[in-house]
Formats: C-alpha cells, sequence, structure tokens
C-alpha cells in the first residue's frame, strides 16, 4: 500500500489493516487500526460485559417477581387477619402507597399494590418453597405461614 499523503503534501505511514477494523477515519483522512491481540482483548471484554448484562437482567427480573409476590403475600395475610380489614382494602392500600412513596419506596403505587396482591392470590405457592432464602436474606415470615401455602 502506497503511502498516504498528510497535511502540507508530506508523506505519512498508513498502517496495515487487520479484519477487525478497517473502517475509514473521515477526521484523518486515513485507515485507523486494531492489532489482533486489542481486537482479541475487545472480542473477550464484550463478551464478559454481555454475559455480566444479560445475567445482572435475569437477577432483577427474579428479585422484582420476588418482591411483587411478597408484597401480596404480606397484602393478603394483613388483610386476613380481621374481616374488617378485609372490607377496607382498597383504602388501605392507597394509605398504604402514600406511606411507602414517604419512605422512597419506588414502584409500589396503589396500582402496583394491587397487581401484588392479585399476583400472590393467582400464584400463592409460587414462592413459596423458598422460605430458606427470605429468611437467610432478613426478610421478616411469620412462623410457619409460607411453608402452609
Amino acid at each position: 500500500m502506497p503511502p498516504a499523503i498528510g497535511p502540507g503534501g508530506g508523506r505519512r505511514f498508513t498502517p496495515p489493516l487487520c479484519n477487525a477494523c478497517c473502517l475509514p477515519c473521515p477526521m484523518l483522512n486515513f485507515y485507523c487500526f486494531m492489532d489482533s491481540a486489542l481486537a482479541t482483548l475487545t472480542d473477550h471484554i464484550a463478551h464478559v460485559h454481555d454475559r455480566a448484562q444479560v445475567a445482572a437482567v435475569q437477577q432483577v427480573n427474579y428479585w422484582l417477581t420476588a418482591r411483587n409476590w411478597l408484597v401480596g403475600w404480606y397484602l393478603v395475610e394483613y388483610e386476613q387477619q380481621g374481616s374488617d380489614r378485609a372490607t377496607y382494602g382498597d383504602r388501605l392500600l392507597g394509605e398504604l402507597a402514600r406511606s411507602l412513596r414517604a419512605r422512597g419506596v419506588q414502584g409500589l403505587a396503589l396500582t402496583n399494590l394491587k397487581l401484588c396482591r392479585q399476583f400472590y392470590q393467582t400464584y400463592p405457592a409460587l414462592l413459596a418453597q423458598e422460605a430458606a432464602t427470605w429468611q437467610q436474606l432478613g426478610v421478616p415470615l411469620p412462623a410457619g405461614a409460607i411453608g402452609q401455602t
């Protein structure tokens, strides 16, 4: 490959091109390059990043599902402690949503609290087998309540 003509008519070395990058660099009017070791390093780091990102999303999805199920469980258990509590469920949820918002808890507005309750009622045994995990994480659970669902 002939040398490129640089600014002012001088000759400038054009680096060899590799298979990983051969993109023209419009600002400098020559081709930029990456040697194969840098390309390999880039591939490895990009792969680790992609895998970690997928795993993080899966973990977030798991824990949000678990949170929603537990919130629903708490609501159902609380409402069933007395018939009077069940009669004012919507008012209770509204007050709870305001209280949670005041504490800075996001994602549990009135509509979401209703959905959490419905989620637990639809799938009462979904996460019950993980009671030991909840206890290890310090989630307060009444004795035997989850194991009985």
